[in-house]
Order: structure tokens, then sequence, then C-alpha cells
């Protein structure tokens, strides 16, 4: 865990989903400094109004940079997911070339992307922590069910079933996520995200006793900057597919919202159950 009390100022990267919000409040609570770097096209408009920000595009690591040292940043989080642009797309400064060149022509998943990153930004003397180290170990999901409903022997099954494939592709940094209904795989996490998943593999939903979707955290995960998360938006989602439940690994994912998570979950009638992998 890092030591908090040595931040002089914490730059939150922000992304997509609630993590971030997460962050600012655990940043609140505990008198953390923070400044939040906005991405055009990532971060929503309405997340960081009222709050010290400034905007840059994606590829512009000269200008995040500057940023971070405008502002006096010392340690820094990445925050929510991004989706990732066409090469096209993006207009990168003078060291956003230098970084996209030792991602060019690499065969790079998350992981090597991260830590690319990673060491970008520690080259420039920052200090990267994990979201982890601000929210506290209460806020990954425990071991064993955390609602009403309960899974049951088929359930128990699916996430069984889930947790070796989801295992297996993540060692080939292919995703974290996968859905399983009566051992049936209805769909795998790709490039999409664990959201886009879900929402997809409604349509392929078979007769009988809904699927499952399992979240784990891949072998050789970079977790300071690519954590997996479940919440709120995810528990929607699974009860719009006709899903039962949601199985995530205990003790390394992040359940946020966790009070409200669980009681939407319980009224939608859906377990969550923090589950190991033998």
């Amino acid at each position: 865990m890092a030591d908090l009390s040595s931040i002089n100022c914490l730059g939150i990267i922000a992304g997509h989903g609630d993590l971030p919000r997460d962050i600012i409040q655990a940043c609140q609570r505990q008198n953390i400094p923070y400044y939040i770097m906005a991405y055009e096209g990532q971060t929503d408009p309405k997340f960081v109004q009222g709050l010290l920000h400034d905007w840059v595009g994606l590829g512009q690591a000269g200008k995040t940079i500057k940023h971070f040292k405008t502002n006096k940043v010392d340690h820094i989080v990445m925050a929510g997911y991004f989706n990732r642009p066409a090469w096209s797309e993006l207009k990168p400064d003078f060291k956003g070339v230098a970084l996209m060149a030792k991602l060019v022509g690499k065969p790079m998943g998350d992981d090597g992307l991260f830590r690319v990153i990673v060491d970008f930004f520690e080259s420039e003397g920052l200090i990267v922590i994990s979201p982890e180290d601000l929210l506290g170990p209460k806020a990954l999901v425990n071991l064993g069910n955390l609602t009403k409903a309960q899974p049951d022997e088929q359930a128990l099954e699916d996430i069984k079933r889930g947790l070796n494939v989801a295992k297996a592709l993540g060692a080939q940094d292919v995703g974290q996520s996968v859905v399983v209904q009566q051992g049936l795989v209805l769909g795998v996490e790709a490039i999409e995200g664990s959201d886009e998943l879900i929402r997809r593999t409604a349509s392929l939903k078979q007769e009988g006793p809904g699927g499952v979707f399992v979240k784990v955290i891949k072998p050789n995960q970079e977790t300071r900057v690519d954590r997996a998360v479940i919440g709120p938006r995810t528990v929607e989602y699974a009860a719009q597919a006709g899903l039962r439940g949601i199985a995530a690994e205990a003790d390394h994912v992040i359940l946020l919202n966790k009070d409200e998570t669980i009681a939407l979950a319980d009224s939608k009638g859906l377990f969550i159950t923090g589950v190991c992998h033998d």
C-alpha cells in the first residue's frame, strides 16, 4: 500500500464509469489534495464540473505532464476505463509521439499497453498508485455470498467454468470477464469491455435458468492502472440481460458503492458472490 501521507497533490486520470467519483470521495474523506486530468471523448464533462481540472486529448502526453507539474502533482492514479481510439483519431504532441513509437507494431493487449504508460509516468518522476490504495481493502469483493439470493448448483457449475475460461483468456491478455449459461459460454470480454459484453450476450440467452457474469483479474495484470471493477452499472446490465448473478474474484475485484450495489442486486433478485480460482 502507498504512503498516502506523502502525497503533495494526487493527479486523477479520469476515464468512464463510477471509479473516478469514488476516488474523489476517498480523497475528500482523507483530505488529500487532488487535480483531475480529463480526456476529450472519454471523461464525462458533468463529472468534472466545479472541480479543478484540465482537458487534453489522448496522445497529448506532453501537455498532460505540463498540467501535472503546474499543479504540483507528484502521485497519480488511473480511474475508470478508456475506449481505445483508432490511431488516426489521435493528435499526439512530441512526447505523445515518442510514447506511441513504443507501441506501434507490437501485439499488445491492455497489460502491455499499461506497462508502457506506467513506465512513461515514472520516467517523469511521478509515483503511480492503485485505486485500492485510496479506497482501502474493504472496497474489494469478499469471499462468499454478499446478497440475499445465492447461486444454486447449476450457477456454481457455471461460475467454475467461467473462472477457468476467464483465467485462460487472461493469460493471453485478452480480457477479464465471461458470461456462462448452463455450461455454455455466451461471450468473452475483448476490446469492448465488460459492460458491452453483458449487453451483447442478452440476445444470446438460452431457455432455462439464466447465466452468470464472471469477473477475474488476469494472471499478470498491472493492477495499479487496470483494476477489475464491478458496481451498480454491472448489476443493471446483468438484470437487463436476464442473468442470475455476478461472481467476482475475491480480494482482487473492486466493488464500487458496496451498499448501493448489494441493495440493487437484492431488489432485482440477483446474487453477487466472491469466489476463488483453484
